[in-house]
Formats: C-alpha cells, structure tokens, sequence
C-alpha cells in the first residue's frame, strides 16, 4: 500500500517534563501511553543508517518502510544504552524526526498483515551422534523453545536466510554444514534446512539483545517418548513433520559425508519412503 493513501492529519502532541526528560503524549494515540524521548543525536545516526539512503520504492511501500524501521529499531535497542521503547513509541519518533507524515496505527496494521505473509526459513541442527537437536528459548514471558529462525530479508533466498538467522540467534557459521538439497516445510510459511555434525562442545552465544534466553541440546529421545512440556509444543509437532527423514538418516549408520547423504536420501525420496 502507497503511503499516500495512510497520510495523517498533524497530531497536536502535549510535552511536559518528567525527571529531565521530555515525555511525549500523543492525543491521538491509541495506547494512550507517555514515551521516552529518544536523543537528537540518536535519531539523527540512526536516520543516517536506515532513512537517509532507501529506496523509493521502499520509502512509498509502507509494508517495507516499516520492515526498515523494525530493523532500526532492533539496531537502537541492541546497540545503545537507552530506556526500553517499544517499536510505536519508536516510529513516532524517527517518523516525526524525518517529517514523515503518515497515520501510524494504520501502517502498523498493515505491517503486521504484511509480516505474516512473509517466509520465515531457519535450521534443525543435528549433534555429530545425531541423538540431539539444538533449539533455543525465545526471550518472553512464555519462554517457548524451538528452532533458531527467521523472516527472509529482501533480495534473500532461503538458504542465506536460514544461515544469517542462524548465526544471529546462536552465534555460529553453518554455511559449510547446511544441506541445501533437503528441507521440511512446518506450520505452512516456515522452511528448515538440515545441519549436520556439530559438536556439542561449540560455544553458543546469541548476537542479538533480547531475543534468545537460552540455547539448549535437547536428545531427540525425549522427543520420540513425548516427555516434554507445552514449552516445547512447537518442537514436538515439528518432529512428526521430519520423523521419516530423521529414521532414514539414523537407519544408514555411516560417517557423515554430504554427497552419500544426498544420495540416500534422493533415493529414499524416489521410492516414496519419505
């Protein structure tokens, strides 16, 4: 949608002066809540990095303007030392600081639809004895686990997705491990690549502020004895999606090698095993 068709009237706005702090109510803004004042300096470099530089089409696009203010607002949180402000609070701000006139609660809505018809590709990562998966524990108040993943950017195919999303949320390279030939499709938009052979004794760390609580080796036996919570739901349901291919790979018992192991598994694909 253009953003000639989501431009907003001017908002009158109230300033008032809390703890030497400029705090911002938008009379018009549906929630209704007081927000910090981000810097001048701050909203000029992030503007600087995100704003100045797009693309036309991006900047009439309000389905992609708002994905480049998402990443903006990601870039604030994780690399400055700033109060939390969430992502309305944070387009009022740049939006008003780059004169970009335009109903925000609308262009969230149709951000958010937009976002749900994206793809989202990320990796199952299989331990060198292939008897554990490594998952991750999303940073929220549930704290559910699944696989490390996320939204393909523009211009992106799914397996540099897969890879970029891999090494934001856990810290590590699969580039030279990623089997590019074989994927599974789970829950309709999300696509995972299979990653063999990675040892348990690598370090993880998540890249990204926020996002990731916890990254865990869970033994796949507790996935085929069901001895999991609702924690693990999505990991749970998934392993019905890619049970066959897992039993074909552990079935042929040799050393990894990635050729014989696009040849077996084309093969078991050819008889319909899978």
């Amino acid at each position: 949608m253009s953003l000639k068709n989501i431009k907003s009237s001017k908002t009158p706005q109230k300033i008032k002066k809390k703890n030497n702090h400029k705090v911002i109510k938008n009379e018009k803004d549906t929630n209704n809540s007081t927000l910090y004042t981000i810097s001048m300096f701050l909203l000029d470099e992030i503007s600087v990095r995100f704003l100045v530089n797009i693309d036309l089409y991006d900047l009439q696009k309000v389905e992609r303007l708002f994905f480049i203010l998402e990443e903006a607002h990601w870039f604030y949180i994780d690399n400055y030392n700033e109060p939390s402000t969430s992502f309305y609070d944070f387009c009022l701000q740049i939006l008003n600081h780059n004169k970009i006139n335009i109903d925000i609660n609308l262009g969230l809505q149709i951000f958010k639809s937009y976002k749900q018809s994206i793809k989202v590709y990320g990796c199952i990562i299989f331990s060198p004895k292939l008897d554990s998966i490594l998952v991750v524990q999303e940073n929220g108040k549930n704290g559910s686990f699944g696989f490390p993943k996320g939204k393909k950017s523009k211009d992106e195919d799914g397996i540099e997705c897969a890879i970029r999303e891999v090494k934001e949320e856990i810290g590590y390279d699969v580039s030279n491990k990623i089997v590019k030939g074989l994927s599974v499709k789970l829950f309709e938009k999300m696509n995972f690549y299979f990653v063999f052979n990675v040892k348990k004794s690598n370090k993880f760390v998540c890249n990204l502020k926020n996002e990731i609580a916890n990254i865990i080796w869970l033994p796949i036996s507790k996935l085929e004895h069901n001895t999991l919570g609702k924690r693990f739901s999505i990991i749970t349901k998934s392993f019905v999606v890619w049970k066959k291919i897992y039993i074909a790979i552990v079935d042929n018992k040799f050393k990894f090698d990635k050729c014989k192991f696009n040849q077996i598994i084309e093969e078991k694909l050819k008889l319909n095993v899978i």
